[in-house]
């Protein structure tokens, strides 16, 4: 794989000659992403602001599915942890949250979120929880 460098319109041309194990890397680093969108509202309620803000995104990369790797340290009889990275794929993984802020008085406001994602797919990210508030 060649990189061609023009530095000026119509400069010299520079050819950089990656390595295997460097086209390997840049692959991976471009081959997960997150996308992410939010719409946000400002509005006054009784004269006191507050916001509403939708948060989406779309997780790709390898993850595995909970489900399968259950399946497969049960088959195997590896252990699960194990297994999770075993049976990882290249997939989705959505979610979606909504964020509320509602100031009251001047001392006093409050602040609710609740959100979605798909549980059943190992999360790649530092996501904490698939649901939340968390579920009774």
């Amino acid at each position: 794989m060649s990189i061609a460098v023009r530095p000026a319109r119509n400069g010299p041309s520079r050819c950089v000659e990656l390595s295997p194990l460097a086209v390997d890397l840049v692959r991976r680093l471009l081959d997960q992403f997150e996308l992410v969108g939010e719409i946000e509202n400002r509005y006054a309620l009784w004269g006191q602001p507050g916001k509403i803000k939708v948060t989406a995104y779309l997780e790709r990369g390898r993850m595995g599915s909970y489900q399968n790797a259950l399946d497969y340290a049960q088959a195997t009889g590896v252990d699960v942890s194990d297994a999770l990275a075993a049976v990882r794929t290249y997939q989705s993984r959505p979610g979606l949250s909504v964020n509320l802020e509602q100031q009251v008085s001047d001392t006093v406001g409050f602040f609710a979120r609740a959100g979605w994602a798909d549980g059943n797919v190992e999360p790649w990210d530092n996501a904490k929880h698939h649901r939340w508030p968390a579920e009774a």
